[in-house]
């Protein structure tokens, strides 16, 4: 069983969120480089529409996630998935964040406050579940919670990514499921968490803390971004 160690550092979850926000809206204009995805990974396959205001009004992206959201391992902000996904969208976007690290898909979605008239909202919530909450359970809290999206922003774009482990077996089927549902689609991370280069090494200053060998390093952060935006294709 793949251990699962969001609970061993703990990032403020409110205090990361403010900082997102700061970082991505109006972030640069020029492109970033390409983000790759991994050709292991279903993800390539794997797109829902995607359609960006005409009316001159930046997109507005939400993640709701776990450590990984957060940007645990991430040597700086700018490094973490969500800062780099809305990068890669190109020109001024409104991000709004909740990372809440070592907390359970339950415990996320009964606290976030779900923004309305969204374009693309991301979903990175599961891995403190495997193994803990009752699959039952699982896939009718992130039932809850894709609806809920739904409700509030009926055209957005909607990526779900499952649990960070080798294998994520019925969590990963029911975020699988309840995703597709509303018309957005699935995409595995086992493909990035099970090559050594994406995690890792421990010790390496970060703006969260030390690095640990399980959550994903600035490549491994840079793979998970590519995975999203190869969802959403644009133009």
């Amino acid at each position: 069983m793949v251990d699962r160690r969001d609970s061993c550092r703990r990032a403020p979850r409110f205090a990361w969120l403010s900082l997102v926000a700061v970082l991505v809206v109006g972030c640069a204009e020029s492109e970033p480089p390409p983000l790759a995805v991994p050709q292991t990974s279903p993800a390539a396959a794997a797109v829902v529409p995607y359609t960006p205001p005409t009316d001159g009004t930046p997109p507005r992206v939400f993640f709701a996630g776990d450590s990984l959201a957060a940007g645990f391992n991430a040597t700086t902000p700018e490094n973490a998935f969500p800062v780099l996904v809305a990068s890669g969208l190109g020109g001024t976007v409104d991000s709004e964040q909740d990372a809440a690290p070592g907390q359970t898909l339950i415990t996320v979605s009964e606290s976030s406050e779900i923004p309305a008239r969204l374009d693309l909202a991301v979903i990175e919530l599961g891995t403190n579940d495997f193994g803990k909450t009752p699959v039952a359970d699982f896939r009718s809290a992130y039932v809850s919670l894709v609806s809920r999206i739904r409700e509030s922003s009926p055209d957005a774009a909607l990526v779900c990514l499952g649990v960070w482990g080798a294998a994520g077996g019925d969590y990963d089927l029911s975020i699988k499921s309840s995703c597709e549902r509303e018309g957005g689609v699935f995409n595995s991370l086992a493909a990035v968490y099970v090559p050594e280069q994406y995690r890792g090494p421990v010790g390496v200053p970060g703006f969260t803390g030390p690095s640990d060998d399980f959550h994903p390093n600035d490549l491994g952060h840079r793979i998970i971004a590519g995975t999203v935006l190869a969802a959403v294709p644009r133009g």
